[in-house]
């Protein structure tokens, strides 16, 4: 069974996602909404089974983390193995690149589409 976490602080797109995530069968997923929530995780290092993570690429939870590039690196730098798939809403090519660059394994565009993150999955 495979773990997954979706840290994003609008809670729309999290249930979206962990629906979308049910009907594919992956029904080991943790939800992160909140910034202090985050910055524990981030703290800890606790990334204990799990194997995904979506995350937010408009998301910013402290000054030393200020954008979700700081975070992918805190996220890669606790897990080396840890597939990082973000989710963004403007579809800006370079913010999308950048966090291709900084660890992320592929990237997802809001609204969010069930044949689209499956195909991200099966690649994993």
């Amino acid at each position: 069974m495979v773990n997954s976490l979706i840290i994003d602080d609008v809670k729309f797109t999290s249930i979206n996602l962990t629906n979308i995530l049910k009907n594919l069968n992956f029904n080991n997923t943790k939800i992160l909404n909140n910034h202090k929530d985050i910055l524990e995780l981030l703290k800890s290092g606790n990334l204990k089974d799990t194997e995904i993570i979506f995350l937010s690429l408009n998301l910013s939870i402290s000054q030393e983390l200020e954008n979700s590039f700081a975070i992918i690196k805190k996220l890669k730098d606790i897990d080396q193995n840890i597939k990082i798939i973000v989710i963004s809403e403007s579809g800006k090519q370079q913010d999308i690149l950048k966090a291709m660059r900084s660890g992320a394994f592929d990237y997802i565009e809001k609204p969010l589409n069930k044949e689209k993150i499956n195909e991200i999955l099966e690649k994993i």
